[in-house]
């Protein structure tokens, strides 16, 4: 199964590729015909000129668009096969190109937390738990899905770093977005009874 979605991540970044080398062909032959256009002075060659390189202009932001969608992708796809930390490489790059994307600090987020999870180093593991809080800081604060930021905060804090009275205020911010969600009532629930609160955990069961 792992070796199938590592084949599906290489034919990604082939298809990329090719992609990727068309748009470059079509950038270069109108930024090439523009600087020939712009070379001639005239009025004509110069309004021409423009037209070339806006069309160069359009390829190149299309160009960058499709790299930065594909970078979380590659980013995602390597995260779910737990390769943490290369994965969160992929969308750092993509948030260089695009920072308001709220699914790629997501799961940046995601990678951090659940690598400072696995490594035995405290320091180590506080630095990636703090890298992971602060994605979903920035989730929040670019007006992502905010329930799920906040969940994310919950759980980093309730179950990670151990802080249960933190965690509870995140969960209820969660909860105050989306008071139905199963997953934030499982999650308080499971931070109230830490809390030896077994009443209020029981009653959220």
């Amino acid at each position: 199964m792992e070796n199938n979605m590592i084949y599906k991540i290489f034919a990604f970044i082939i298809c990329f590729s090719l992609i990727f080398t068309g748009c470059r062909k079509e950038y270069e032959k109108h930024y090439s015909k523009g600087l020939n256009l712009k070379k001639k002075k005239d009025i004509s060659s110069l309004k021409n000129s423009i037209t070339e390189f806006d069309k160069a202009v359009d390829i190149a932001v299309l160009a960058l668009n499709q790299k930065q969608e594909t970078l979380v992708a590659l980013g995602i796809r390597l995260i779910e096969l737990k390769m943490y930390l290369e994965g969160a490489k992929y969308i750092e790059e993509a948030l260089s190109i695009f920072p308001e994307n709220p699914t790629a600090l997501y799961y940046l987020g995601l990678g951090y937390a659940n690598y400072g999870e696995i490594i035995l180093n405290f320091d180590e593991k506080i630095k990636y738990f703090n890298l992971a809080e602060n994605s979903f800081l920035r989730g929040i604060k670019i007006g992502g899905d905010q329930g799920n930021f906040y969940k994310s905060l919950a759980i980093l804090y309730g179950f990670k770093k151990n802080d249960l009275k933190k965690g509870l205020e995140y969960i209820n911010g969660a909860l105050s977005i989306s008071p139905n969600d199963v997953k934030s009532l499982f999650v308080k629930a499971n931070i109230l009874y830490q809390l030896k609160l077994y009443t209020e955990s029981k009653q959220i069961y």
